[in-house]
């Protein structure tokens, strides 16, 4: 990594300079600054001076906390950096020189040689030209290393381009980066014309300042859900019913926990897990506003039914329209389990249990809580009209009753007394501000509905025709763990502008083509702590004559393709064709036992089929031959490493191209192996982030398509409306589509990140349109599509712009947090609600006032808001509501 830098170690007493040359420089975790200058090259003379003062005083702070690698004397072992290169250019390799003298120095030695930086831009460019190697070109000096320059530097230099310069500097540290990070705050980062990050190769600074700022984060998620229970409260005005909606939201969690481990048997919970408590609170509060909503229009259009009245048209119109929506959307979560990938699966299925259970609750407490509401405000009401409205200071529950009473009393907007008896009366001054506005709205929506048609479509097709062209895969496989403008993670892009990067990016990693296992994978799905088990390939079988022949020449064949395979070392040579070598070696003059009691005096391949294992075998356990693995005398298992042209953060595009070169080669050769060898495959480390990758993208467009037919079926079994069923479909299709484009807009890469937060707007994106479709479907009889349009706006619009509200403006509070999933899910959130939002209540219900059906069988509401009781045609009841008996088969 550096070039001959150890022909100068003897003379710098005591210190081992060889320390930097075992091994890349960014290795073992070193502290590693990362400097960027001010449009100054590395080697400007100030820039040295002002490094050299920041290097020696972090040194001393890593002396005197005992981190760094010692020299003889005791001092700290110099670090690696321009410093260290122009100390050696002037000679001074004892490092006895101060900064000052050492720039002072270093422009003399500029002076006189004249083309330093030409120099090192011709090693620049050699590097970046020369083939894959761990060597740097002949023309880089002595004591320079990639990680001293960043990749353009010879266009900075030749071009003058301008703009920032990067540098670094690699500390000989000891392996203790929890220390390491303790005094970060100490470290020297430069001043005047350099600016310095600190961290390890291995990010340690990074994980450490994400575990310190889960608590903040977590407190402001807090904050956030704090906002959620105070909209509850404005929006039912009752302490006892946002008290309540808290208590059925917050138990979600542990009954969920509970089905997820004791029952589902799962024992992987990862952090993931616990955004599914915003999911509930966000989801959860809007199950509470259409309970209250369904509950509220029922008592409003009837004033002096019975509390038992109003729950038997309220309570069965509320579950059915919670159902819907909690049916589609924890199917979509659970769809979303169909990724293998065990923390996305796991969040899936415990937010489907969430959704779930916060519906079961929600039946089991908010309902029956309403009901006990309504009756106590009832009789407090009659009080309050004997003794006045002075008696709301005289209960236990003044404040409560002041609030829900006194105050909403004069609005005329009570929960138990919204209006009188006519609900035509209803419309104009006693309306609530919200149906105001969307009374107001809906004339416009009506009037313009095939311009806002006609855009809707443009939009959707701009959206599709976007996505479709920009949606891309992350450059690299790595996991942003903190916020871009963090320190830490600052440091990570900054060191990917250097050239050590660029040369570390355009290494090899190794692959393994591998005979006598199975591609199988025996562990937990559910748990990364369970590992496979070897499945062995029963149907291996090398030892036919043709088999033996395909196998000494398979590696001229692998290794004469360029593109995806070398050999790992110049001088390395295949199993077989070591078997083959040995045997003709031992036929000419035997010194091996093994040979003499297995081979039969074989002169090399192929050999007697009936002494191929033994002599395999034996020959394998005798060299110590570590690729083959033989149980009972009989080969069982047998790969050969090579060299890929990939390395593990490659872009997924280089991994994807690598991986089909190689399938393709091998699918061939696999079809032109004899029977017994031709079941072989290829595998790398490498792979399994591609095929992470893979997977998320698979999963984000099946999960997709699942949740539109859940939602399809959903609405068309219960409608029985095949147009309205294609217009939620359509409008569910929206928000996922514009969502996803806004997002890559935005920014965004379908990552590790992006897929998981994809799963959640697929989970969400289905509750708004929903909610209208029931609101839309419930007048009885046949009525126009405006009327039921606009019924449907009325009805459901409130519960929905507060959810949406609701929802937006606890996501704007975690924008602020430093964990980078929380900010992208605080993102998905916000504007998967926006475009949720003015799907339903744009979009849908423009489609439905053009084209909806007029007539549905079996709904629960007259158009002008009366209630009717949902009784099945064959049952015979008796209720009354405002007087008037509703008897025997009720006809809807």
């Amino acid at each position: 990594t550096t070039n001959n830098i150890t022909q100068e170690r003897k003379m710098m007493n005591g210190c081992d300079l060889d320390y930097y040359s075992r091994g890349p420089p960014f290795q073992k975790r070193r502290l590693i600054a990362i400097w960027k200058t001010q449009k100054d090259s590395p080697f400007n003379s100030s820039v040295i001076n002002d490094i050299c003062n920041a290097e020696q005083n972090t040194q001393a702070v890593l002396d005197e906390n005992d981190l760094c690698v010692r020299c003889d004397d005791g001092s700290c072992l110099p670090p690696l950096s321009v410093v260290s290169y122009a100390r050696f250019a002037v000679q001074d390799f004892n490092f006895q020189l101060s900064c000052e003298d050492l720039a002072l120095s270093w422009d003399t030695y500029k002076n006189e040689q004249g083309d330093i930086e030409d120099q090192i831009v011709d090693c620049v460019k050699d590097l970046k030209n020369q083939e894959k190697s761990a060597e740097l070109p002949s023309s880089c000096p002595i004591g320079f290393s990639p990680s001293m320059v960043s990749q353009n530097f010879d266009s900075f230099i030749v071009k003058g381009d301008g703009g920032n310069e990067y540098t670094s500097t690699v500390f000989a540290t000891l392996r203790q980066p929890n220390d390491l990070y303790q005094q970060n705050a100490k470290y020297d980062r430069g001043n005047g014309t350099v600016k310095g990050l600190y961290d390890t190769n291995a990010k340690d600074f990074q994980y450490a300042n994400a575990r310190e700022s889960i608590g903040n984060d977590l407190a402001l998620a807090i904050g956030s859900a704090t906002i959620t229970a105070l909209a509850i409260l404005v929006h039912t005005r009752s302490p006892l019913i946002t008290l309540v909606g808290l208590i059925q939201i917050c138990l979600t969690f542990p009954v969920a926990y509970f089905f997820y481990t004791l029952v589902g048997q799962i024992v992987f919970f990862p952090f993931l897990n616990f955004v599914g408590i915003f999911v509930a609170f966000a989801l959860g509060a809007d199950d509470i506003f259409v309970a209250v909503d369904k509950w509220k229009n029922a008592r409003h259009a009837n004033r002096s039914a019975s509390v038992e009245e109003v729950a038997l048209v309220a309570i069965p119109d509320a579950a059915s329209a919670m159902f819907l929506t909690s049916i589609t959307t924890a199917g979509a979560f659970f769809a979303t389990a169909i990724c293998p990938i065990a923390p996305l699966k796991c969040f899936a299925i415990f937010c489907g249990l969430l959704i779930s259970f916060d519906y079961i609750l929600c039946l089991t407490l908010i309902l029956p809580i309403l009901c006990v509401y309504d009756k106590w405000t009832a009789n407090t009401t009659s009080t309050l009209e004997l003794e006045g409205n002075k008696s709301c200071w005289n209960t236990l529950t003044s404040f409560c009753c002041y609030l829900r009473c006194c105050i909403a009393e004069k609005k005329d907007n009570h929960l138990g007394h919204l209006n009188d008896d006519n609900h035509d009366k209803s419309d104009g001054k006693q309306e609530i501000f919200i149906r105001r506005i969307l009374g107001g709205f809906y004339p416009i929506l009506h009037k313009l509905r095939w311009l806002i048609l006609a855009v809707s479509i443009g939009s959707a097709t701009f959206a599709v025709m976007y996505t479709t062209k920009n949606l891309q895969m992350p450059e690299s496989s790595a996991v942003p763990i903190l916020r871009p403008f963090n320190e830490f993670a600052m440091h990570e892009a900054w060191r990917q502008n250097l050239l050590y990067t660029l040369w570390q990016q355009e290494a090899s990693s190794e692959g393994y083509i591998i005979w006598g296992l199975k591609a199988a994978d025996t562990g937990d799905h559910t748990n990364p702590d369970s590992f496979t088990n070897l499945v062995l390939d029963d149907l291996f079988e090398p030892s036919s004559i043709a088999a033996q022949k395909f196998l000494l020449d398979f590696c001229d064949k692998l290794f004469a393709n360029d593109g995806f395979a070398e050999p790992i070392l110049d001088n390395y040579v295949c199993p077989m064709n070591q078997f083959d070598k040995w045997l003709r070696t031992q036929s000419l003059n035997s010194t091996s036992l093994a040979f003499n009691e297995h081979c039969d005096n074989a002169q090399g391949i192929p050999m007697a089929v009936k002494n191929f294992h033994s002599c395999f075998s034996s020959w394998a356990a005798e060299e110590s031959v570590s690729s083959v693995i033989s149980r009972n005398g009989v080969l069982t298992i047998m790969y050969i490493p090579y060299t890929q042209n990939i390395f593990l953060y490659s872009s997924y595009a280089a991994l994807n191209t690598q991986w089909h070169l190689t399938e393709k080669w091998l699918t061939t050769e696999n079809e032109n192996a004899p029977p017994g060898i031709n079941k072989f495959y290829f595998s790398s480390f490498e792979y399994w982030w591609y095929d992470t990758n893979g997977k998320l993208l698979e999963t984000a467009f099946v999960a997709a398509g699942i949740t539109l037919c859940i939602s399809g079926i959903v609405v068309l079994v219960y409608f029985r409306s095949l147009a309205l069923t294609l217009y939620s479909v359509a409008s569910i299709a929206y928000v996922l589509i514009t969502t996803t484009a806004l997002l890559i807009a935005w920014g965004w890469t379908l990552g590790f990140i992006e897929s998981i937060c994809l799963a959640i707007l697929i989970g969400i994106s289905c509750d708004f349109v929903i909610h209208l479709g029931h609101a839309y479907a419930s007048p009885i009889g046949s009525v126009s599509s405006s009327e039921r349009t606009k019924h449907a706006l009325l009805v459901m619009g409130p519960s929905i712009l507060a959810s949406s509200f609701t929802t937006i403006a606890a996501s704007v509070i975690m924008l602020f947090t430093i964990i980078q999933f929380f900010v992208q899910f605080a993102q998905i959130l916000m504007f998967t609600m926006i475009l949720a939002t003015l799907a339903s209540i744009v979009i849908f219900l423009t489609l439905t006032d053009c084209f909806g059906p007029t007539s549905f069988q079996g709904r629960t509401v007259q158009l002008d808001g009366t209630p009717s009781v949902l009784i099945a045609p064959s049952s015979s009841a008796e209720v009354v509501i405002d007087g008037t008996v509703i008897d025997e088969e009720v006809s809807v």
